[in-house]
């Protein structure tokens, strides 16, 4: 996917922001014909797509650490900020840390459960299916960045002190 994104001049992180959108509209979209809901749309797109925001903690840590090398012109800078997040290898090498807790496959089973028992609350039928856009968000990531196939089980991550070098 680096092939497809230097192409459109976009980073790597942006490519796949874009596809796990993708995915998570599409599956957001057909839940809300099959289960006539719109709220399903929504929270499909959280589960599949905003749940990489997530990648703040890495970042902010990463910023943080690292504060005395960085500009102080740059501590405010909108722009300096995103396109730094948009480089995540940056600051996960930088680190030497790969923690982003909502990415595991162990949580799978959790927000189906959280998302059944809240869809039963609130009336919503159909919510526990959005984690479906969660488990596409988690195989394209298991596809194209992890580096080996324990990289995105959480456990594994907080067993190795959430270590780079157990994530590659």
């Amino acid at each position: 996917m680096k092939n497809v994104g230097q192409a459109l001049g976009l980073g790597k992180l942006l490519v796949d922001e874009i596809i796990h959108f993708s995915f998570a509209l599409i599956i957001g979209l057909i839940l809300a014909v099959v289960f006539s809901s719109p709220w399903l749309i929504v929270f499909s797109l959280l589960m599949g797509f905003l749940v990489d925001a997530d990648h703040l903690i890495d970042y902010f840590i990463c910023f943080y650490q690292n504060r005395q090398s960085i500009n102080k012109k740059d501590w405010f800078n909108p722009i300096f900020h995103i396109r730094e997040f948009f480089n995540p290898f940056g600051y996960v090498k930088k680190n030497k840390l790969v923690i982003v807790p909502f990415h595991g496959w162990e949580l799978v089973p959790l927000f189906w459960l959280i998302l059944r028992w809240l869809g039963d609350k609130i009336g919503l039928s159909g919510l526990e299916w959005t984690s479906l856009a969660y488990v596409a968000h988690l195989s394209w990531d298991q596809l194209v960045c992890a580096g080996n196939w324990r990289s995105y089980f959480l456990i594994h991550r907080l067993l190795n002190r959430f270590s780079y070098e157990a994530y590659k």
